[in-house]
């Protein structure tokens, strides 16, 4: 097949160990995620890796990293990253110049490490590597892309059984405090374990840095907030780097006929993140109709921005009718795109703020089964419930600093109908203790804490 010169001086540039051995590769000084070494776990298995998450978060980062270590035991030229844009898309070119010009052994007998960066840029990607995949297993495949990159729209073949999805999300408040101080406070996993209280207790000191909340909430969930520490200039990278590239590139791969009206619809969703999600509502705001507006909202999700949280009922088909709340996923791009100020707001709007703080917190722990309680009879809301196996856990947010016995009406109320001795409350304050109502267990924590 022959080759323009763009793609053969790309691939150069893209791979400066071939012609330089000692090439030292900047990335590996910047500290490791937790994917990191996800990707190191799988790297040798029959699988293809896929590293998806919202642009900016660090996915190139690891795949650098992860050259980084096979240059170590690897012969250079068993290593090929590349990376997509919009202009410049083949990849059956790039791969056949590679098994030609740069490893020289045919694709039946390549023992390699192929480093795929920005696929979703790529029409059919999945047919290509499938391809390569079934015909030998040796060459391990590493692709990484900034929406889901199993919904891309001109995908025609399912890897299903040969790929693992490995998700980055932005920083979460844990993880920026161990990349800023080197601490460890770890301990949202262990929330159903019997010692949770004691392993809470165990890291209070975590309450010293209540300074460094809101400047997480406003620039920290992403890496770049640790190499710029001018408040306007990462302002600028947000909506530069981020935020416009999201809704100028891509939004391309997906069937949206008014990308105005669409990221209107972000900022609404972002203004009301942590409140029910009234289509009604948002279609006379926004001027689209609801079926428009419900598609729209799918496609956030598949773009990492936006969650649903499903009202909490034992009817799958009753929870699956039932009102919905959302939540933004990234709380740094929403303030970009509302332009606020989270040290002078409106308490009321802060509340919602610190809901979709903790939520995110969650996920980023992975507690995925989480839902919300809500009895529109008698006005009763928990924020959320969420289960693993047979154990159910509420909890209520309150940002207010003292406790009093309205802020755990709710939370006592559902626990006596549902039989559950045990609940938690986040909430502003200092304090960790434990309040009984009855047979109830109530823990109080900071939601710093979370």
């Amino acid at each position: 097949m022959q080759t323009d010169q763009n793609t053969t001086k790309n691939i150069s540039l893209y791979n400066p160990w071939y012609q330089d051995k000692n090439f030292l590769i900047l990335e590996k000084k910047y500290n490791k995620r937790k994917q990191y070494y996800d990707v190191k776990k799988y790297l040798d298995k029959e699988l293809i890796i896929s590293i998806t998450g919202l642009r900016r978060t660090g996915k190139t980062t690891i795949i650098k990293q992860t050259i980084n270590s096979l240059l170590k035991k690897a012969v250079p030229e068993q290593i090929f990253f590349y990376q997509f844009d919009e202009e410049n898309f083949d990849l059956e070119e790039k791969l056949d110049f590679y098994f030609q010009n740069i490893l020289k052994n045919d694709i039946y007998k390549a023992n390699c490490y192929i480093f795929l960066d920005e696929l979703q840029n790529v029409p059919n990607w999945q047919v290509i590597l499938k391809k390569y995949y079934d015909i030998n297993k040796k060459i391990r495949f590493v692709v990484s892309g900034s929406t889901h990159l199993y919904l891309h729209k001109n995908t025609k073949e399912s890897l299903a059984g040969r790929i693992i999805n490995i998700d980055i999300h932005p920083f979460g408040w844990h993880e920026f405090l161990n990349f800023k101080y080197g601490k460890n406070y770890n301990f949202l996993k262990n929330i159903f374990e019997d010692n949770f209280l004691e392993t809470a207790k165990n890291n209070r000191d975590i309450l010293l840095y209540k300074k460094d909340l809101k400047t997480f909430l406003s620039y920290g969930e992403y890496p770049y907030f640790f190499h710029e520490v001018n408040a306007f200039e990462l302002d600028k990278y947000f909506k530069d780097a981020i935020l416009d590239k999201i809704f100028s590139r891509d939004i391309k791969l997906f069937d949206i006929d008014n990308y105005s009206a669409f990221f209107q619809l972000f900022k609404v969703l972002s203004k009301d993140s942590g409140q029910e999600i009234n289509l009604q509502n948002i279609s006379r705001e926004i001027g689209l109709n609801v079926i428009t507006i419900k598609r729209y909202i799918g496609i956030l999700e598949k773009m990492f921005l936006y969650h649903y949280v499903y009202k909490y009922t034992k009817s799958v088909r009753q929870q699956i009718k039932s009102f919905k709340k959302g939540y933004v996923a990234s709380l740094n791009l929403s303030r970009i795109s509302l332009n606020i100020d989270y040290w002078n707001i409106a308490s009321d709007q802060y509340g919602h703020i610190i809901e979709t703080f903790i939520y995110n917190e969650m996920i980023k722990n992975n507690i995925d089964n989480i839902n919300f309680y809500h009895n529109t009879k008698i006005k009763k809301e928990v924020d959320f419930v969420i289960t693993n196996g047979k154990k159910i856990i509420p909890i209520e947010v309150k940002i207010n600093e003292r406790i009093n016995k309205a802020h755990l009406k709710n939370l006592a109320y559902f626990m006596e109908s549902n039989k559950i001795i045990s609940g938690i409350l986040l909430y502003g304050g200092k304090e960790i203790k434990t309040i009984k109502i009855n047979k109830l267990k109530i823990i109080c924590l900071p939601y710093l804490m979370i």
